[in-house]
């Protein structure tokens, strides 16, 4: 699931979340982060051990502010920052095809900022944010729309 929200700078910068159940961890875009100016900690060479390879990655830590999409509500958030995350996170901007799907006409997804990537994945360790707020289901069509806390 996405959401898009803004990352508190010294204007707030809209950006898109990938918000991931199966994460323990929240990540942030190593170079999307340095190009922001968020001060980094701890960084190092980090190596990953899957089942058929290792890999290893530049990694640091870092706390960063999301503000809602209408910029009422903040969050502080401890992440990893991690090289190249957003290389292979292209998400698909709903808000360019709503009008192509019929059963989704009524769902509000603000506009994605472009390039459509996820900047930052939100895992289990900031539960908050994975709850959502409200469900809805939409008469016509029976489609869902889910309200996050983000939005």
């Amino acid at each position: 699931m996405t959401t898009v929200a803004y990352l508190q700078n010294e204007i707030p910068i809209k950006i898109i979340c990938v918000l991931d159940t199966a994460s323990a961890t929240t990540t942030i875009d190593l170079d999307f982060a340095i190009a922001m100016g968020i001060t980094l900690e701890n960084e190092k060479e980090k190596e990953f051990i899957y089942v058929d390879r290792r890999a290893n990655v530049r990694t640091a830590k870092c706390s960063i502010k999301l503000l809602s999409q209408d910029l009422s509500r903040e969050f502080n958030l401890k992440c990893t920052a991690i090289a190249n995350f957003s290389d292979n996170c292209c998400v698909w901007p709903w808000s360019k095809f709503l009008k192509n799907h019929e059963h989704l006409k009524n769902i509000d997804i603000p506009p994605y900022p472009e390039p459509p990537f996820g900047r930052i994945l939100i895992g289990v360790d900031h539960p908050e944010l994975l709850v959502f707020k409200s469900y809805a289901i939409s008469k016509s069509s029976g489609a869902y729309a889910l309200q996050s806390p983000l939005p």
